[in-house]
């Protein structure tokens, strides 16, 4: 039971990716990029949308969630906006971030219903959002944030430092 929010938020977030249409192959990036950059984007408004949950539904974890936005927000915000644009600069035919495909996932996840979480949960979904910030993160949504991050870009050798120091 602690863990089934984050398994539904979970859930749900990969049905919502599985309904994003696959680029065509026209395009100037593989379809995989660009799917996991979509992939990135649900992970991401998911975890935005279960965090305001939280904030609204339980007042005395306003702070600590707010904490744990912030902090994410601070490891990779730089890298989803990045990833937002690269989203908008690759048009396909069949794939228009702008002009369909962004709303039509943002309407999809308006079904995301967490209303039910119980103060557990938001714990436990607090400790996982900790989690993702410090790097325990799908490696394929991973590997696309650090592609994608301005700092790592400058400097390579310091998300291999930070991999090596978490023993990855």
């Amino acid at each position: 039971m602690r863990n089934s929010l984050v398994l539904v938020i979970s859930i749900f977030t990969l049905a919502a990716i599985c309904q994003a249409k696959p680029p065509s192959d026209e395009g100037k990036y593989p379809k995989v990029i660009l799917k996991d950059a979509v992939s990135v984007f649900m992970l991401t408004e998911a975890q935005n949308r279960s965090l305001d949950v939280i904030i609204e539904k339980y007042p005395d974890l306003r702070q600590d969630a707010t904490m744990a936005r912030v902090e994410f927000n601070q490891a990779f915000g730089s890298a989803i906006k990045a990833v937002d644009e690269f989203l908008a600069q690759n048009t396909t035919p069949g794939f228009n971030w702008l002009n369909g495909e962004k709303k039509r996932l943002l309407a999809v996840l308006e079904q995301l219903d967490v209303s039910g979480i119980t103060r557990q949960q938001a714990k436990d979904y607090l400790v996982t959002v900790d989690k993702r910030t410090k790097g325990d993160i799908p490696q394929r949504i991973y590997d696309v944030l650090v592609a994608f991050h301005p700092g790592y870009q400058k400097h390579p050798q310091n998300e291999m430092a930070k991999r090596i120091h978490k023993g990855v």
